[in-house]
């Protein structure tokens, strides 16, 4: 391994630590094991601290709108309160519901892996079944069904 390529290896490496995980340039250089002089002259000649801004900012527009497409799904999967009519909603946006839920939230996650692994064994399962299991899915996740909030 040339020194340029190896070079090359760390300042992605810091650059990744510096924006992504947000890491100090001390502890940058504590982790990577190069001086922080380095790191500091790196984060200056590709514009890190823009880039991180440019991240978060991202992040938490990305945030927000899986928290609005949830809220929407969940308007359509559950009437409001006294509505007598069905949900307006498909099996396949409910999967989606699901599905949002779980990247919003890891122990939702392991929940949905452990339904689909379920659904995959058993096909038999009816449909109301398998929405009881959604249910408990989404009040697991610390979603209340009957509200449409978290």
């Amino acid at each position: 391994m040339t020194v340029a390529y190896r070079d090359s290896q760390l300042v992605e490496e810091a650059g990744r630590l510096y924006i992504q995980e947000g890491l100090s340039n001390s502890r940058i250089a504590q982790v990577l094991s190069v001086s922080g002089r380095a790191v500091r002259k790196w984060c200056l000649q590709n514009d890190w601290a823009a880039k991180r801004k440019r991240y978060l900012r991202q992040e938490t527009e990305l945030s927000e709108l899986l928290r609005r497409m949830k809220l929407r799904l969940a308007r359509l999967a559950f009437p409001e309160e006294g509505d007598l009519g069905e949900p307006e909603i498909s099996p396949q946006h409910l999967n989606a519901l699901c599905r949002v839920v779980a990247v919003l939230s890891p122990p939702a996650q392991v929940q949905l892996r452990r339904l689909d692994k379920e659904e995959a064994e058993a096909k038999n399962e009816s449909a109301e079944e398998r929405m009881a299991k959604v249910m408990e899915l989404l009040r697991g996740a610390g979603f209340n069904p009957e509200t449409g909030q978290e």
